[in-house]
């Protein structure tokens, strides 16, 4: 794949907010370092878009991947033939997933 764009849906923006929401609590400067670090991680997808493990082998009947940062899953999908990347959703690894909405892209 060449110059992969990447695209949030509106649920995954939804879910970077509410991280940032809860770390900033306790720290906004924290709270910015993290979203930074895990955007630089979505970014990595972009080089290899298959890293994450697919969907299917943890239980989701959907053509997703999941890319584990820190304590987050970061859901998915790659799409070849328009060179794009589309993050379904961002979940705490502790919350139970596999009926979870995906959403829309924006």
């Amino acid at each position: 794949m060449q110059s992969v764009e990447l695209v949030y849906t509106c649920k995954a923006e939804d879910d970077l907010d509410s991280i940032f929401s809860h770390i900033a609590e306790n720290s906004v400067v924290n709270a910015f370092n993290y979203i930074a670090r895990m955007r630089s991680a979505i970014e990595n997808l972009s080089i290899s878009p298959y890293m994450g493990v697919s969907c299917r082998t943890k239980g989701i009947d959907r053509d997703c991947r999941i890319l584990i940062f820190e304590k987050y899953l970061i859901f998915y999908q790659v799409d070849e033939s328009e060179n794009e990347i589309t993050i379904l959703r961002i979940v705490h690894g502790s919350r139970k997933y596999q009926n979870l909405s995906m959403g829309s892209i924006h």
